[in-house]
């Protein structure tokens, strides 16, 4: 996984909480992404074998 975070504007990140970075760089990866689609596209497909 490759990424880049940009900000407009600096901000001090020494004080802040695993919370805070989460929220600050949208913690879910492309590569998360990519594998919940996967997964509802195999759920999708089983479920339309089934009818």
């Amino acid at each position: 996984n490759l990424g880049l975070i940009v900000r407009k504007k600096f901000t001090d990140l020494r004080d802040s909480t695993m919370k805070d970075f989460v929220k600050w760089t949208a913690s879910i990866s492309l590569r998360a992404l990519r594998r919940l689609a996967t997964l509802m596209v195999l759920w999708f497909y089983s479920v339309m074998l089934r009818n």
